[in-house]
């Protein structure tokens, strides 16, 4: 019991510190923000009246915790459509999405106690289905990537924790119904660790204000005005040598124009602008031809060295798309680059 208590508590402590966070901060993306600070606020309230249950100060509270449960699932729907396809939320019927929670009281009003697990297993499952498939299909949707990649995945995490979420749910339910008692339950207890461990793990990165969470919570800043062609040459000059001096062009994965920018001290939108007015091209197109640059400073002077060791030391994450980027700029592949220098 104590084990139980300990954790949904510091889950709870967890959840309500990020709720405050994001329902409080000046953010970038507000609505995004705000619908997630709404997720963790009713996780906090369900978990602190689990907690009532648990230590038996306030038994009635399993009524409402089971209402709130049926709020989850439309609370993160309406997350994730903030996140990939805003526009959607200005025609969103969000009435029809309260039909789950209506359905739990009138369960509970008719006193049909053994439908109550069904029907929130239902409810998380029917949302999970949904939310995958709205990822699977903007990505369909779009060539380019529509959302930056630390919200990629930060979302496919969350994905991925809904089903883990279900298969606790059920574990519990099959205890409960072999006559354990539900503090006893042994999927309870694993439920409050694990949920401990991701919400603080949550908060940490949310205070170290890493580029999985910045993306959405990152605090506004006055609309840069256009830069002059002088300011840009100097703030692209100055962005050429952090690359080389920081050696930027081996961080592709965590490596985004706001990161940048910050590193740099200006704008983001500033630093754009200097990359494409001076360079004329985008920010990751000029990243990916620093690369092919190194990489083909390593084929020459490592004719020994594989091209796998040469992709990773010149800061590419896949092979092929250090086949992809070496061709379009070199017009050849690495191995016929590094055949034809040989020759020459």
């Amino acid at each position: 019991m104590s084990t139980l208590v300990f954790s949904f508590g510091l889950s709870s402590a967890f959840c309500l510190l990020l709720a405050v966070g994001l329902l409080t901060s000046r953010a970038l993306n507000p609505l995004c923000a705000r619908l997630l600070g709404l997720n963790y606020l009713l996780i906090a309230l369900q978990g602190a009246l689990g907690l009532a249950v648990f230590t038996g100060v306030w038994p009635q509270a399993a009524l409402i915790r089971v209402v709130i449960a049926m709020l989850l699932g439309p609370a993160l729907y309406a997350y994730f459509i903030s996140a990939l396809r805003p526009a959607k939320l200005n025609s969103w019927r969000w009435h029809w999405h309260l039909l789950p929670a209506l359905a739990m009281g009138l369960v509970l009003w008719q006193q049909q106690w053994s439908l109550i697990d069904g029907l929130i297993i239902a409810s998380f499952f029917g949302y999970w289905l949904t939310v995958l498939w709205q990822m699977r299909r903007t990505k369909r949707e779009h060539s380019e990537p529509s959302i930056p990649s630390p919200a990629n995945t930060w979302l496919w995490i969350l994905v991925a924790l809904m089903p883990v979420n279900i298969l606790l749910e059920i574990a519990i339910a099959f205890e409960i119904r072999a006559g354990a008692r539900l503090t006893e339950t042994y999927a309870l207890a694993l439920t409050g660790v694990i949920f401990a461990l991701f919400n603080g793990i949550t908060l940490l990165l949310a205070l170290a204000r890493a580029p999985i969470i910045e993306w959405m919570h990152e605090l506004k800043r006055p609309e840069p005005s256009a830069l002059s062609d002088a300011d840009k040459r100097q703030v692209f000059e100055r962005w050429q040598q952090l690359v080389e001096v920081k050696a930027l062009y081996r961080t592709e994965a965590s490596m985004t124009v706001t990161r940048a920018a910050r590193l740099l001290g200006v704008p983001a939108r500033q630093l754009s602008q200097a990359i494409n007015g001076i360079y004329g091209g985008s920010f990751s197109q000029y990243l990916n031809d620093v690369r092919v640059t190194k990489a083909k400073a390593l084929l020459l002077s490592h004719p020994n060295m594989s091209v796998t060791e040469v992709y990773m030391q010149a800061g590419f994450s896949t092979k092929s798309q250090f086949h992809r980027e070496f061709s379009r700029v070199a017009g050849a592949t690495p191995s016929a680059f590094r055949d034809t220098a040989a020759r020459a």
